[in-house]
């Protein structure tokens, strides 16, 4: 039984690699199909917390790119309640350094897989610094969840992920220097 569930996975996994991408230049809709596949956009991120969906999303990719020659921060949030009466940050901030020849010279990129996150309410991120890091985020919306569900509790969340997280196996690794045999 428990041999199945990682082809059930890859089956489900490549089964929604099949859905149609969004079309160019299409961002985020407020009233989204379920499963549907959104995007940000390449742009500045704004100095102002800003909504990049309003309805609950699962956050697949970031993409943040520097341009300025200071350091500046990008802070992402869900758009829920459920922190104090806050929106909770769903990704640490991250200080995204200066370019290092001055403005658009020798620049810093930052790409993060998101794997999934649930942004409880939709997304919203914000700069430190407006029109300075250039940003594209995209992901899904929901499939299967409803909206009472959200947000999930992180120890369901995990006690769940546990019971079908097969233990992780040691991966032989091996660094060669330049020049060295193999």
């Amino acid at each position: 039984m428990n041999n199945r569930i990682p082809k059930i996975i890859a089956l489900v996994s490549s089964l929604s690699l099949l859905a149609p991408l969004p079309a160019p230049g299409q961002t985020a809709v407020p009233y989204p199909m379920i499963g549907q596949p959104w995007y940000q956009p390449l742009g500045y991120v704004p100095a102002s917390s800003t909504a990049v969906t309003t309805s609950t999303a699962i956050v697949n990719l970031l993409y943040l790119a520097n341009t300025s020659a200071s350091p500046v921060t990008v802070t992402l949030t869900d758009n829920s309640t459920a922190c104090g009466g806050s929106p909770c940050p769903f990704w640490p901030a991250v200080t995204i350094a200066g370019c290092t020849g001055g403005a658009g010279v020798g620049c810093t990129v930052y790409i993060a897989s998101l794997g999934g996150l649930v942004a409880a309410g939709g997304v919203k991120w914000s700069a430190s610094t407006g029109n300075a890091v250039v940003g594209f985020m995209s992901g899904t919306y929901p499939t299967n969840l409803i909206g009472e569900d959200w947000p999930l509790p992180l120890d369901g969340l995990l006690s769940w992920a546990q019971q079908w997280t097969p233990a992780p196996a040691a991966l032989p690794i091996a660094v060669f220097p330049p020049g060295a045999s193999k």
